[in-house]
């Protein structure tokens, strides 16, 4: 088979099909949307058993027993805030699933409210002739069972949307040429608002073609990396450059935006499938060198000044040293894997010329030092966001640099002109 790295950036920077998941899951913190159902009142949050109760009454008993449902046309939100989050969850879902909301104009729309305690199925599927998608807003409630799988093909998910916290919020969406199956509810009850993204407009309702034949090359490609183990010219890894750069103290899946977000999303769910892993990390790249001052002022040996002390005549740097490296490695939950690790940019960055993608935009620190009245050194430093993609076989993800041998980050040396 090609290069690792060949084969990935003929897939990645193609562009041709990135078009996300078949699904979507993440569990958010919520503001308390002000749940008002006609003929119950305000429904408390995380839900209590006397909110369950009275809900109860005012929903009609769905097919099967279990379950209770309420329409959207007796359903009302107290909190003003909530439309902007579900403005916010909307958009983050079409990133998520692929769908180019300001092509398709897109919004969503709520369907129903369900209520479901022990011994129920959850999460029944619908479409109208304009669902692109169905969303599902799980509100905070305590509830154990429930987990959700959907399928696609000889693809599938399975999505835990039991609480983490009692502020927790899952959000769950499908795409509509998905299947949709979910074990009964353990224990407790389980309260969803069930929303269509709903497609305005005339376009076509995106399909999954494209995208699976995507995932169908990204999984050959990480398969045959996950079964050469061993080689010495085999990578532990490949870094692959975001788009946007994101907070390093923030850093997880839900930050993503835009195409990152679709990016992650897709070789996420190719990974699943082969066991490969996927994670965050913020490129730390440095650079320093020498310059000339054109116009001679006062100095202090050693002495580094900040960047708003703006030298004058400042001319192109020579003997440029660079230093790249990695800083904490999380999983897409934001989880620490890993405070620090090198970087090999000849084999395992996307795309090759990574170091001058990096070099093209503004330094985020700069420092300025002088070595003598002609003479004063110049420390920059960039940071940017990047998708760290490891085989099953790697030991990339264990915490601490000492846990799979990395050495020292490279220093690279070079002489411009």
């Amino acid at each position: 088979m090609a290069d690792i790295r060949d084969s990935l950036v003929k897939i990645l920077e193609g562009g041709s099909g990135m078009t996300g998941a078949f699904s979507y899951c993440q569990k958010y913190p919520v503001p308390n949307p002000g749940l008002c159902v006609d003929g119950a009142d305000t429904i408390g949050l995380p839900l209590g058993l006397r909110d369950a109760e009275a809900l109860k009454g005012a929903a009609a008993l769905a097919e099967g027993g279990h379950s209770w449902v309420v329409e959207a046309e007796r359903v009302h939100f107290e909190n003003t805030a909530w439309s902007t989050f579900v403005k916010d969850v909307l958009q983050k879902t079409c990133d998520g699933l692929g769908i180019r909301e300001e092509v398709s104009k897109l919004r969503c729309e709520l369907i129903s409210v369900r209520l479901s305690e022990t011994g129920s199925s959850t999460l029944v599927p619908f479409s109208t002739e304009k669902v692109v998608a169905s969303l599902a807003i799980v509100l905070p409630s305590k509830f154990k069972g429930g987990m959700v799988r959907v399928t696609h093909g000889d693809g599938a998910e399975n999505y835990d949307c039991t609480p983490g916290t009692v502020t927790d919020s899952t959000v769950i969406a499908w795409h509509r040429d998905t299947i949709i199956d979910a074990q009964p509810i353990a224990q407790g009850y389980q309260l969803a608002l069930y929303y269509g993204i709903v497609q305005n407009t005339e376009h076509p309702l995106p399909t999954l073609a494209a995208q699976d034949a995507v995932l169908a090359r990204l999984g050959q490609v990480l398969s045959s990396w996950n079964e050469r183990a061993g080689g010495g010219s085999v990578p532990s890894k490949m870094v692959y450059l975001l788009n946007n750069k994101y907070s390093q103290g923030k850093l997880n899946a839900t930050a993503l935006t835009g195409a990152d977000a679709r990016t992650a999303q897709l070789i996420n769910a190719a990974a699943r499938r082969c066991g490969s892993r996927l994670g965050l990390a913020t490129l730390v790249c440095k650079e320093e060198g020498l310059g000339l001052i054109g116009q001679r002022r006062d100095w202090v040996d050693d002495d580094w000044l900040s960047e708003k002390e703006n030298i004058e005549g400042f001319d192109d740097l020579m003997d440029i040293e660079t230093e790249i490296k990695l800083q904490q490695l999380v999983d897409f939950d934001g989880r620490s894997l890993n405070s620090s690790l090198e970087v090999d940019i000849e084999k395992e960055a996307i795309p090759a010329d990574l170091e001058s993608s990096v070099r093209s935009g503004q330094p985020d620190k700069r420092m300025i030092g002088f070595v003598d009245a002609d003479e004063l050194r110049l420390r920059q430093v960039y940071y940017r966001t990047v998708l760290v993609i490891w085989p099953q076989w790697s030991e990339v993800g264990h915490s601490g640099p000492e846990a799979h041998g990395a050495e020292p980050p490279a220093k690279r040396r070079r002489t411009e002109d």
